[in-house]
């Protein structure tokens, strides 16, 4: 098996399938987040109208998340029944616990951060108004 194989083997048997828990908390954590965004305007700023556009990227990301969860656990499901995986040495374990962490951090930083930038605006019209 050549590197680029057992790279696209190990993404696909054992880091996706490692990051599916997590995408399904953080479309509950990003519902929450919205819901805490979306509060912080109407009682802060006195925001009278609903914002759609944190709507939006709020069932973006959702969607997105899902659709992942959903690929990486049918890709797995199908490919362990058709070829046997493979049992990991010690670098290769090491290369699937590196990219499981930095996976890790991004799944959970980076929809807060674009919700968080997407209501900003919405914040600082709000407090000159």
């Amino acid at each position: 098996m050549s590197e680029k194989e057992e790279r696209k083997h190990l993404n696909k048997y054992y880091i996706r399938p490692a990051l599916m828990r997590r995408i399904v908390f953080m479309v509950g954590v990003v519902s929450v987040y919205w819901v805490f965004l979306e509060m912080i305007d109407d009682l802060v700023f006195y925001g009278t109208d609903f914002f759609t556009a944190g709507l939006g990227c709020y069932i973006g990301i959702a969607v997105v998340y899902l659709i992942f969860f959903g690929y990486s656990h049918i890709s797995a499901a199908v490919g362990f029944t058709k070829e046997k995986p493979i049992e990991l040495n010690g670098a290769q374990a090491g290369f699937v616990q590196k990219k499981i962490k930095k996976y890790r951090v991004w799944i959970v930083l980076a929809p807060l951060i674009l919700m968080t930038l997407v209501f900003i605006p919405r914040y600082v019209y709000d407090s000159f108004q």
